[in-house]
């Protein structure tokens, strides 16, 4: 894939979880009763979905990584993403009182049962409707 259409998905992860993280955050203070959002927010904000956008597009539209498994990949993105994450949450105060060690335990062990649930349940069941369309198809040609 070349930079041009890499940068394109960058542009767009960014602008779309920034602006629904921000969205999210609005929401958050309207209901907690606070007034004013701080620019150090939202710059941490920023950074923590700009690398989340590089950590995305370098493990999942990167050719070189798309003949690996999706597991693979997805690790290969918590291992960009989570330590990073962890920085920001910790600098944020987002988490004050717990160990960051706490707080990377709970994100990766949260994110990695979604995930594994994920692939349990619904691409599993698309691989095997897949294979039986397959041999549905080889049964038909020959």
């Amino acid at each position: 894939m070349n930079i041009k259409k890499q940068l394109l998905y960058f542009r767009n992860g960014l602008a779309f979880s920034f602006s629904w993280i921000v969205l999210c955050v609005v929401a958050l203070c309207v209901l907690s009763g606070e007034e004013q959002v701080s620019i150090s927010l939202l710059i941490n904000l920023f950074v923590l979905c700009g690398w989340a956008s590089i950590s995305f597009v370098s493990c999942f539209m990167n050719r070189k990584l798309q003949r690996k498994p999706f597991m693979t990949r997805l690790s290969l993105f918590y291992i960009l993403l989570i330590p990073i994450e962890v920085v920001i949450f910790c600098h944020m105060q987002l988490f004050a009182g717990v160990t960051p060690w706490l707080v990377f335990a709970g994100i990766v062990l949260s994110l990695y049962v979604i995930c594994i649930l994920l692939e349990v349940f619904v691409f599993r069941k698309e691989g095997l409707r897949y294979t039986e369309m397959l041999k549905q198809y080889n049964q038909k040609n020959n």
